[in-house]
């Protein structure tokens, strides 16, 4: 697999990870094949692998399958 493809990949992964309204910004390379992707609210991650081992997948992550779930805001009551 060539770099376009890996990046074709990850395009595309982000865009199902936002169109699932998640948080998402820059991919953090975890190592030489292995990029990673964080939502900054609920903290699901996509992984996008180049050379997978045979029992690994290239893509994979809890992102591009659920919703997100952003945390609830506490709300500061007054004292008075």
């Amino acid at each position: 697999m060539g770099i376009m493809n890996v990046l074709g990949m990850m395009q595309e992964a982000r865009d199902v990870a936002l169109s699932r309204g998640h948080n998402v910004k820059n991919w953090d390379v975890l190592g030489g094949d292995c990029y990673s992707l964080e939502c900054k609210d609920c903290k699901m991650q996509i992984m996008v692998k180049e050379h997978p081992l045979p029992n690994e997948v290239q893509l994979s992550g809890e992102a591009i399958a659920v919703n997100c779930v952003k945390p609830e805001k506490k709300k500061l009551s007054k004292k008075t």
